[in-house]
This record gives structure tokens, sequence and C-alpha cells, in this order.
């Protein structure tokens, strides 16, 4: 939805009628400087347009040298945004509803395939529960092992191979 939003103002901003390949360089180092005290917006529309010309010279649409080459990503501040206490609660009734539903397809499933869907999906929002609870990243989750959690302790010990800062790290449950 993004990338189709950001092709229809490329389109609004050069005209409907103008060729592709008559846009300058210049042109669009002006646009995307336009953008300068909004980072974010500046990258995303200069990653869509330079996909778009990358793939019209890939498939030999035009014949010009990609005029977004050269002109640099601007530096994004790095944004905290935790859920509230109301939005954590609705997520997680809508969470467990899911699960619950999907618990149901698989105690009753039509064909096998079916079934087989529905355990992955069942996985899938239990690892995700599994995030919720313990912060972790997702990718440390998906390389958890059973052998790692002490139950008795109530802790979770993170190898050094799937934490991001290469450190073993326990982690309490």
């Amino acid at each position: 939805a993004d990338t189709r939003r950001i092709c229809e103002y490329f389109k609004n901003r050069y005209g409907k009628t103008r060729q592709f390949d008559s846009i300058m360089k210049t042109e669009i180092r002006r646009w995307l400087q336009s953008m300068h005290k909004q980072p974010a917006k500046h990258n995303r529309i200069r990653a869509a347009v330079n996909h778009m010309y990358s793939y019209a010279i890939a498939e030999g649409v035009i014949e010009v040298p990609n005029p977004v080459t050269g002109i640099k990503r601007l530096t994004e501040e790095a944004r905290d945004r935790f859920l509230s206490n109301d939005e954590l609660t609705a997520f997680s009734k809508a969470l467990n509803k899911w699960i619950d539903e999907t618990k149901e397809k698989i105690a009753e499933p039509k064909h096998r395939r079916d079934k087989l869907k529905s355990i992955y999906l069942l996985t899938e929002l239990r690892m995700l529960q599994f995030v919720m609870m313990t912060g972790c990243r997702i990718g440390e989750a998906r390389k958890a092992k059973w052998s790692e959690i002490n139950f008795e302790r109530g802790v979770w010990n993170k190898p050094s191979a799937h934490t991001k800062q290469k450190n073993r790290h326990r982690m309490p449950l």
C-alpha cells in the first residue's frame, strides 16, 4: 500500500504524460531534498523510486542511468513505542481468541492439509505470545530449545550464538 501510494505521488508530481526516462537526476535530487526535515519519508520515497528505475532498467524499458544512484539515505531518529496497558490487554485478548479458534480447527479438520496449516499457525501464535512475555527477539525465540529452559528455576539460558550481543543470557520466565 505504501509503495502504491508513493508511485501515485510520483506520477502526480511529474505528470501522467511525461516520459519516465525524461526525468532528470537534478529534479529527483531537488524533490528529495525538499523532504530533508522528514527523513523517514525521504528514505521510503527514495527507495521506491530507486526500485522503479532499477526494475525499468533491468527489464529494458528505459536505457538511462538510474537517477537515484548517489543520492544518500538520511539518518532517521530511532523511536521507542510501547503499547499502553489498554492496547496490550486488547491485543492479548485478541491473540488468545485467535489461539482458541485455531485449536478448534485442529480438533476437527476437514483435510490433513488444513490440520497442518492450523498447527503451523498455532505454533506461530504461541511464539508471538512467548516474544511478548519475554521481550526476546523473534530470531531468539525461533532458535530456542526445550533443553535451554530450566523449569525448576524458571530461567531460559540463551546460548551466545542466539543473542545479538553474542553473550550468554539468562532470562527469568
